[in-house]
């Protein structure tokens, strides 16, 4: 495997960009220029901590497009980095926000922006960063090389690579990247780092949170600083880092998306079918992950069928099997959507998608009771805020038993749409990236050929 890397992208190696090159056992040549990195913090540091996460519900997950840390794999969420945050989020209650930046954005100023929650993206502890950021407790360790004679190399973003070879993958990307690193000389001595999420100091709840979780699962044994690991971050380790799993199954199958704009296996055929009906085709693709995903079989208990999980009496086929026709499902999926975004034509692009997707997912019925409820309570009905707040209450008795259609897990509908907008922004920004690799910009080039 070679490793083009465009000279202007070389100039600023983030962690996550040296660790998609060291993946394929990458080789660096010596003569390494050091800089000093410039960071630029927020005059006023934005203060949200575990309280305010809770009630938005959701973690923001500031990330970068690699094999370690977050990418698509058949349009599905992948990444050892987005697995181990959502572990997190899981256990506290939350949904996880993936922020993904670019090679030119820095993911500490995303941070002190309030944009995001905690970088996510390996990490590695430095005590010269800002002393506005703090960190997680470590979940894993590496090999820092260094020679005694020359500044030991701490950041990766103050490296400069004038050429890249690529040799054999290694079963251990991070502890070649010592040897890689300081190969110039016979002097070779290594210092354990650790790697960390990313948090506000102001966050100190929120780190709380963080150490607990992670110390359930891992552990340094105080007599010979043994790694002990929980069973869940092994098998974690060994699904991304093992080396017969991840190079059959992440190793190049995870720069799909970002090399080709490809986003699920049904690309093409969504492209024609919503293009004809004037709907955004990477929301549909959104929209078929979160009901299926991809699954062309798959059946809900509410008896909805196929990609686009249609039920059957409210299709214009006459035979119900045709549905699990992937063509037949999307062409269903896209009429049905495009009805209720033609029915919010009128109002701004967030509140029309997030009305249409609550009515394919809880109908017309239900979605017009929470209308008739927001008016009620004196709310506007056509902000989406007011629609969720009102199918939440219409699952209290003293809501739900005046509503026409009575009852309805309000939930189930408004974590739909979060989370099919949600993944509908990640597809828009990785296929933008795309985008920038297919038109050969010189600041966003990676290529990859085998």
């Amino acid at each position: 495997m070679i490793v083009l890397i465009s000279k202007a992208n070389l100039t600023k190696i983030t962690g996550a960009s040296l660790l998609i090159l060291l993946l394929t056992g990458t080789h660096f040549y010596s003569d390494i220029e050091i800089e000093k990195p410039v960071y630029f913090p927020e005059s006023k540091p934005i203060k949200i901590d575990f309280e305010e996460i809770q009630n938005r519900g959701t973690l923001r997950m500031i990330t970068r497009y690699s094999p370690t840390s977050y990418f698509l794999l058949e349009g599905m969420d992948r990444g050892f980095e987005f697995e181990l945050v959502s572990g997190f989020a899981k256990e506290n209650g939350l949904k996880v926000e993936v922020v993904l930046i670019d090679s030119q954005e820095d993911p500490l100023q995303i941070l002190e922006s309030g944009k995001g929650d905690l970088i996510a993206d390996h990490f590695v502890i430095n005590e010269e960063l800002p002393g506005n950021v703090a960190y997680s407790m470590p979940y894993h360790f590496i090999e820092e090389a260094y020679n005694e004679s020359e500044a030991r190399i701490e950041d990766v973003a103050m490296l400069k690579f004038p050429q890249v070879v690529t040799t054999d993958f290694n079963l251990y990307p991070y502890q070649a990247s010592a040897h890689n690193l300081c190969d110039k000389t016979p002097e070779k001595k290594t210092k354990s780092a650790g790697i960390s999420w990313v948090i506000r100091k102001n966050a100190p709840v929120l780190k709380q949170k963080m150490d607990e979780f992670i110390g359930q699962h891992i552990q340094v044994r105080e007599s010979d600083g043994h790694i002990l690991r929980s069973h869940y971050l092994n098998n974690l380790h060994l699904r991304y880092f093992g080396r017969d799993r991840f190079e059959s199954r992440y190793r190049y199958r995870a720069y799909i998306a970002i090399h080709t704009g490809y986003l699920s296996p049904y690309d093409d055929m969504v492209k024609s079918i919503a293009d004809e009906a004037g709907v955004d085709w990477k929301l549909v693709i959104a929209v078929m992950a979160q009901e299926s995903a991809f699954d062309p079989n798959a059946e809900s208990l509410a008896g909805a069928l196929g990609l686009m999980q249609i039920i059957p009496r409210f299709s214009g086929v006459d035979d119900e099997t045709e549905l699990y026709d992937p063509e037949i499902n999307i062409r269903e999926g896209v009429r049905y959507l495009k009805k209720h975004l033609t029915r919010e034509a009128h109002l701004d692009s967030l509140n029309r998608h997030s009305m249409a997707l609550a009515a394919y997912n809880v109908g017309m019925g239900n979605l017009a009771d929470a209308r008739r409820l927001a008016v009620r309570l004196g709310n506007d009905p056509d902000e989406w805020s007011n629609i969720a707040d009102a199918l939440l209450k219409l699952m209290e008795p003293e809501y739900y038993e005046h509503a026409r259609y009575g009852y309805k897990k309000g939930t189930e509908t408004v974590n739909f749409v979060e989370d099919v907008l949600n993944r509908y922004s990640r597809y828009q920004t990785i296929y933008k990236m795309a985008a920038y690799f297919k038109e050969g910009d010189d600041q966003q080039m990676i290529v990859l050929s085998r």
